[in-house]
């Protein structure tokens, strides 16, 4: 499928899988929106996009995907300049050896593995429309491995924290993110990609 034109929103795309999964975007045509936390991070990985793919068809936008006002923010930012999206790849993700809670109140591996993917998507959805109608076609992917038993056996533990071992949550994260990808594939015509990171 050739990605030219394609306009294609990566998370946690200033390191690691992400910056790599935004670089072959871009050196397949597409135009890439790295979302990262940190400004300077980055900047760097920008830089190293444009320098490896030999092309500026990239852009960079900040937001903390722990906060659901900020993912709300930067939705508003993305619609504003681009009128649509054809790939989201929710390649952000992270497990905290101790249980926090956001300002938000939500437990924070809950918020930034879980809510956070399942909020960009829905904040997105007129633009995915836009992608749609464009191209045909959307593709969605989330970045998961399968524990799904564990997630069903543990949820509980998430909400109320009896329990604060950080495989506990992702597991629950795991179960929810699945099961959001399948509720957003009813809104709109999308395709579901699932990612196996190789870990758990």
């Amino acid at each position: 499928m050739s990605m030219d034109g394609k306009v294609c929103i990566v998370t946690g795309a200033n390191s690691g899988i992400g910056r790599e999964t935004a670089l072959g975007l871009v050196k397949q045509g597409a135009h890439v929106v790295m979302l990262a936390r940190d400004q300077e991070r980055g900047n760097s990985a920008k830089e190293y996009i444009i320098e490896k793919a030999c092309s500026q068809s990239v852009d960079l936008m900040i937001c903390d995907l722990s906060s659901m006002g900020d993912i709300h923010r930067f939705s508003k930012e993305f619609s504003e300049k681009y009128n649509r999206l054809h790939v989201l790849v929710n390649n952000a993700g992270a497990v905290f050896s101790k249980r926090e809670v956001t300002s938000e109140g939500f437990e924070r591996t809950f918020a930034v593995n879980y809510l956070a993917p399942f909020v960009c998507v829905h904040c997105s959805i007129h633009c995915v429309r836009e992608g749609f109608l464009h191209n045909k076609e959307v593709r969605a992917c989330p970045h998961t491995t399968y524990h799904v038993n564990e997630g069903l056996a543990e949820f509980k533990h998430l909400i109320n924290g009896i329990r604060s071992h950080s495989t506990t949550r992702q597991h629950c994260v795991i179960l929810l993110s699945i099961c959001s990808s399948y509720k957003s594939e009813r809104k709109v015509s999308v395709t579901r990609l699932n990612e196996h990171s190789g870990n758990g």
